[in-house]
């Protein structure tokens, strides 16, 4: 199960995405605050899997907050940050910040990383600690053929190439090659 907190002065804002978040089986909210130190605070008791933080705070700045969350207790919170100003973005990144996300929440985008969490949570190695031994020997799946690639999930952004590699599209900037372990065979998702 994810856990997940949401960071957003605006209670309107909050409770859409908390709506939207309660759509996925995988998700669990422990909780919104409604600015920076009680997000604070509330990510330190909780320990969210997935932080969902607005850049415009009454008290601190999500940037701001990144910083200051990067200095508790080390452990793997992915921080989403999700505003409707674009001009954060490159702060966001370079604070570490797992994706982006734009107000009003598009539900593919937020699909997208909800994937991306899931897919990282399961544990998949970066495609540099894996071996050949791990590469597909039955590229056959019961998935529909178009074109040069195999339908496995098209609506929701996962595709399975003839040769058995899977892609899986995000908005994301990380566009690192992972191994997917499906059903005890591994793929490299692009």
């Amino acid at each position: 199960m994810m856990k997940i907190v949401i960071v957003d002065d605006d209670r309107a804002a909050a409770d859409a995405l908390a709506q939207k978040l309660s759509t996925f089986d995988e998700t669990q909210l422990c909780g919104i605050a409604l600015n920076g130190m009680d997000g604070l605070r509330l990510v330190n008791e909780t320990r969210p899997d997935v932080l969902f933080l607005d850049i415009e705070l009454p008290d601190i700045s999500g940037i701001e907050f990144l910083e200051r969350a990067n200095i508790l207790p080390q452990y793997k919170c992915r921080t989403v940050m999700y505003t409707a100003h674009d001009r954060f973005m490159l702060s966001a990144f370079r604070n570490k910040a797992f994706d982006y996300l734009m107000k009003p929440i598009d539900d593919t985008e937020l699909r997208n990383i909800i994937r991306r969490v899931c897919i990282e949570m399961a544990g998949v190695p970066d495609a540099d600690s894996t071996s050949a031994a791990h590469q597909p020997t039955d590229t056959s799946s019961p998935t529909a053929d178009v074109g040069d690639y195999n339908a496995l999930d098209a609506d929701n952004g996962i595709t399975c190439r003839n040769d058995g590699k899977f892609i899986v599209y995000t908005n994301s900037v990380d566009f690192r090659a992972h191994p997917i372990n499906l059903g005890g065979r591994f793929f490299d998702s692009i």
